[in-house]
């Protein structure tokens, strides 16, 4: 019997001892598992930290590549312009009328400083550097911006910057009439000079009435666009010069110098004699000359109480009277 009691002891003692083994091996396992999940977790962590720098990484390799882009669309433009570059050189110990220089930007050099010399300034000499990506001859008014850039460089260098603006347009008008030899009115100088939206009158052409226009295009959702369209007027002078002469050609036959002076009704009531004396396209242009100076004053109206539609109606009726009635095309 105590024998037996002995066993069952131990048998006790063994099972116990198994529980025993059986639990740390089980807290063993677990404390595995933790580390394991513990290590992925910072396996992933990192994984993550990478993929990001390499994200970065990419970002920045395609920034490099639109900048190489830009750089090289830059160079191209560069050449370009290059290309197009052109050395004016002028004496302006001569400030005569040079035949030869007709229709170059030499003759707007030596008209616009001897037009400052007329002026009682005393002019010298003078380097200039200009950059302009208006297309020459394209009818953006390239010569008249060119006459008041060389007028404002001039006032400032040998005039203490005493013109206003409404005189260095004038300047530049008698520069491209006389010099350049193209017969030009005012208004592109005038626009140019003054800047910004304008309304000019000129009913009194040695005192033009300048109005300024608060016209804000991108609120009335309008977006000013110039084209290309391919065509060059450099070589039409001639035919821009038809279009005063005949338009003077209309006023003469009323006794007048020019249209402004011979009210609308005298040109429709003589109508049939008129268009015998000067011809179709000269009573042609005279119309829109007389139509296209009231739209000027609509069209300012329109923009200032940002009537978008009617601005536009204008804009159209203009563009097709001087394809049809001016005939400038």
């Amino acid at each position: 019997l105590k024998e037996y009691e002995r066993l069952k002891r131990l048998q006790k003692t063994a099972v116990l001892l198994a529980a025993v083994i059986l639990a740390g091996a089980f807290s063993s396992e677990d404390i595995k598992v933790e580390a394991t999940s513990s290590t992925w977790q910072q396996i992933q962590k990192e994984q993550e930290e990478k993929n990001n720098l390499q994200n970065q990484l990419n970002e920045e390799n395609d920034n490099l590549e639109n900048l190489k882009g830009e750089q090289n669309s830059l160079k191209g433009q560069l050449n370009n312009l290059n290309g197009q570059l052109t050395e004016v050189s002028n004496n302006l110990s001569d400030l005569e009328q040079q035949e030869a220089e007709k229709e170059t930007t030499a003759s707007l050099v030596r008209g616009v400083m001897a037009e400052l010399e007329k002026a009682g300034y005393t002019i010298g000499g003078f380097d200039m550097y200009a950059v302009s990506n208006v297309l020459p001859g394209s009818g953006l008014s390239s010569s008249a911006a060119c006459e008041i850039l060389l007028g404002v460089a001039g006032n400032h260098l040998f005039c203490q910057d005493e013109l206003d603006a409404v005189t260095l347009a004038k300047i530049g008008q008698k520069a491209e009439n006389q010099y350049f030899g193209k017969p030009s009115g005012l208004m592109d100088q005038t626009a140019s000079s003054v800047g910004d939206a304008v309304a000019i009158d000129f009913a009194d052409p040695s005192a033009p009435i300048v109005r300024s226009v608060t016209a804000n295009l991108e609120e009335l959702g309008l977006a000013l666009c110039i084209v290309d369209c391919g065509a060059d007027h450099a070589a039409l002078t001639g035919e821009y010069a038809s279009i005063p002469q005949e338009m003077e050609k209309v006023a003469a036959f009323f006794g007048k110098k020019v249209l402004r002076e011979v009210q609308e009704e005298e040109v429709l009531k003589a109508m049939p004699q008129l268009r015998r004396a000067v011809g179709d396209r000269a009573v042609l242009r005279a119309l829109h000359f007389y139509a296209d100076d009231r739209r000027a004053v609509e069209e300012a109206d329109a923009l200032e109480r940002r009537d978008r539609d009617a601005f536009l109606q204008l804009v159209k009726e203009s563009g097709r009277s001087s394809w049809e009635l001016l005939q400038n095309i």
